[in-house]
């Protein structure tokens, strides 16, 4: 049985998986600047989930990932950029 996350631990997670995504794009040199509201809607995304880190991790690959990875393979997002 596991038990549900809480507002701290959600925010860990958010923090940990931005983090990761942010050192990718820096090997790219490309930096990345996230608003408070998209954080704030992650977090709250993975407390009305509340069990399991999954659901958060998902959406942040679904919201912010995925469309980083199109842009790229369009050739919006190049080396230098700063994304907001």
């Amino acid at each position: 049985m596991f038990n549900s996350l809480g507002q701290d631990q959600i925010q860990n997670i958010v923090d940990i998986q931005l983090g990761q995504v942010r050192a990718r794009l820096n090997e790219k040199k490309i930096e990345l600047a996230v608003d408070h509201s998209a954080i704030d809607f992650w977090r709250s995304a993975g407390l009305i989930s509340g069990l399991r880190c999954t659901p958060t991790q998902a959406l942040i690959q679904q919201e912010l990932l995925n469309k980083l990875a199109k842009r790229m393979i369009a050739g919006d997002i190049k080396p230098g950029d700063r994304l907001k």
